[in-house]
């Protein structure tokens, strides 16, 4: 008798992306797995979602990025029972479903990010070099809310994405809603 060994997720996912990557747009994607149903990457905590379960994917751990996923929304009943070795023995066809559904939450918050947060830069805060900030990444946003909210940076990076989102999206309104209104007083004065 042969007994046929599940092949590692890994390699099933490098295999099903080298032979089968057009069909990939008509896979149903799933935000469910093993019992347990997901809401969202954005109810995930900052760090996991923009550290955490990106490095696991990169080291080929896709497994434990799922686990990840799964067992730390906190409003998941079931989600922190959930064992890695439940996620494992779980069908490779059913992981590829919940992980194409994590890819399109991925998608979805770079196009957020990219539609709601990027704004066009202030002359004179480009001048001033401001460009020279994006090397520090997310460091000097989690510093600024940190600074704010009298919080540390790992406190702060506990916080929901989605919370912190919100707040990213406040203060980008915020600035357009003062640089139209001084724009506007600057117009009022050169009238009277």
């Amino acid at each position: 008798m042969i007994f046929k060994r599940k092949i590692s997720f890994s390699l099933f996912v490098s295999n099903f992306d080298a032979k089968y990557s057009h069909v990939i747009p008509y896979i149903k994607k799933r935000n469910s797995l093993c019992g347990v149903e997901h809401r969202g990457i954005h109810q995930l905590k900052y760090k996991t979602v923009k550290d955490d379960i990106p490095a696991l994917i990169s080291k080929g751990e896709i497994e434990k990025a799922i686990h990840k996923a799964l067992s730390e929304d906190k409003l998941i009943k079931f989600g922190k029972g959930l064992s890695l070795r439940k996620v494992i023995r779980e069908s490779n066809y059913k992981k590829m479903e919940f992980l194409l559904w994590m890819q399109n939450e991925y998608k979805k918050i770079k196009l957020l990010e990219e539609k709601k947060l990027r704004s066009k830069p202030d002359a004179d805060w480009t001048n001033a070099g401001a460009n020279k900030l994006d090397i520090l990444g997310d460091f000097y946003l989690i510093d600024t809310l940190a600074i704010r909210y009298g919080k540390t940076h790992e406190e702060i990076r506990e916080g929901t994405y989605g919370r912190i989102f919100d707040i990213r999206l406040k203060d980008k309104l915020e600035r357009e809603v003062n640089q139209k209104y001084r724009e506007n007083s600057a117009k009022r004065n050169k009238r009277k």
